[in-house]
């Protein structure tokens, strides 16, 4: 036992966390049907658990911007079906998203925060006609090529990703020419 506590104590702290599983954020693989779960049960989701999460100011200032739609708008389905939802609040969930796809301790999977972070950009364009991204239009047509190849997302949320790339993304034709 000695050897191995004297081999342990001249170890690198990068090795001894290498060793231990902490210098790499670990992503769980995750079945397609548990993936389906998980985007069910984070659209079914109060907004205020986790947009709020982040302390009372946060909190105080998810209930004003909610507090217009309270009715409508408690979950993130609420807020990405509302044909008028709050600016406000659609850029807040898109931070949260793009947070917890980067985050090592990952509240979501990366996958299903990835799906939150494009709905809450798509909603925005479509429903409120702004963008709240800095991707480029290519860039986000490849993200959302991406999300409808994924067989657990849901029929409305595919429906709403594909309404995005007919609508939002793809080129219109001048002069009343037809596509090549």
């Amino acid at each position: 036992m000695q050897d191995s506590d004297s081999q342990l104590s001249h170890s690198s702290a990068r090795v001894l966390a290498q060793v231990m599983g902490l210098a790499e954020p670990r992503d769980t693989e995750w079945a397609p049907d548990e993936l389906a779960d998980l985007l069910k049960h984070q659209l079914a989701a109060p907004l205020l658990s986790d947009l709020g999460a982040s302390g009372p100011a946060a909190r105080r200032e998810v209930e004003t911007l909610g507090a217009e739609h309270a009715a409508s708008i408690r979950t993130f389905t609420g807020l990405f079906s509302h044909p008028h939802p709050p600016l406000e609040l659609l850029t807040r969930v898109k931070d949260f998203a793009k947070a917890a796809a980067g985050h090592p301790d990952r509240p979501l999977p990366r996958e299903v925060a990835s799906i939150i972070y494009l709905v809450s950009i798509v909603v925005a364009r479509l429903r409120c006609g702004e963008n709240i991204t800095h991707l480029d239009d290519e860039v986000l047509r490849n993200n959302l090529e991406w999300a409808l190849a994924q067989e657990w997302v849901d029929k409305w949320t595919r429906e709403l990703l594909e309404k995005a790339i007919r609508d939002m993304i793809m080129p219109e034709c001048q002069g009343g020419e037809e596509p090549p």
